[in-house]
């Protein structure tokens, strides 16, 4: 990963998780961060760009509540020129959403000093290692750059999904989690169609898609039993457009903007593709 230097400002985007390459002027007591995001849902990128107010040091996770200061593992290649920068590894953090603010620790004398950001764009790191969180990257009301572990709720996991079984157009999901039944589930929670999973294995076939006869058009959810299911290392704000799923006689598999598998239920006239 390279940084890049701008003459201007850039404009807001969606870019995952990062802070602009130039930012504007931080207050005096705080540095600029050059770069920040949580790229892979274990690790925090951060940099900051050299100058007479940057002392060498390494940067450290201060608990906004106790003040405490943690010291990730940081395996850094200090391949960024003219820049200070960290690889850290997040999950050296206690337990807990508690907040902590990214600060420079300065080799010598001196207290930590906090990184600043502008507002960030629209941001959706990865999971955590343990499946049940992500590190999200969030800016206090005087602009410090901060990290909070979010939860993320119970789910199942598509390991896999392919075209083909015993039938040349079945569709064929790989299920992580606990569950008997892919549940077609509209909005209402009225059950529209269910297919038993085996070895977390579930077919849809073609030719087993009768019940949804007469089914209105409709978004509608796929749980297994009870449990929505997710897309593995979800780091997009719109995986319907960015990751195409199969279709299968009205259905039209997708992802939700959170990640979580949906199927969209097709006019009984609309034709394949449309």
């Amino acid at each position: 990963m390279k940084l890049r230097r701008r003459s201007e400002v850039p404009e807001p985007d969606a870019t995952p998780g990062v802070a602009p390459a130039v930012a504007p002027a931080a207050p005096t007591d705080r540095l600029a961060a050059a770069f920040a995001g949580v790229l892979d849902g274990r690790r925090l990128w951060v940099a900051v760009e050299h100058g007479p107010d940057v002392v060498a040091g390494t940067f450290g996770l201060r608990d906004v509540a106790t003040g405490d200061v943690v010291a990730p593992p940081d395996d850094d290649a200090g391949d960024q020129p003219g820049h200070l920068a960290a690889r850290l590894d997040l999950t050296a953090l206690p337990d807990g959403p508690g907040p902590h603010d990214v600060v420079l620790l300065p080799a010598g004398a001196g207290g930590a000093r906090p990184l600043w950001t502008p507002p960030l764009g629209a941001h959706r790191s990865p999971l955590a290692p343990d499946g049940r969180s992500r590190f999200a990257l969030a800016r206090a009301d005087d602009g410090t750059l901060r990290v909070r572990r979010e939860p993320v709720p119970a789910a199942a996991w598509l390991d896999l999904v392919r075209v083909g079984g015993e039938g040349a157009a079945d569709v064929v999901l790989r299920l992580s989690g606990p569950g008997a039944t892919l549940r077609l589930v509209a909005d209402d929670d009225v059950e529209l169609a269910t297919w038993p999973v085996r070895d977390g294995t579930a077919v849809l076939a073609a030719d087993a898609l009768a019940a949804l006869d007469g089914v209105a058009p409709q978004v509608a959810r796929l749980l297994l039993d009870d449990l929505p299911v997710r897309r593995h290392d979800h780091d997009l704000a719109d995986p319907a457009r960015a990751v195409p799923l199969p279709e299968i006689g009205r259905l039209r598999l997708r992802w939700s903007p959170p990640g979580l598998l949906q199927a969209r239920v097709l006019d009984e006239q609309q034709e394949r593709g449309a």
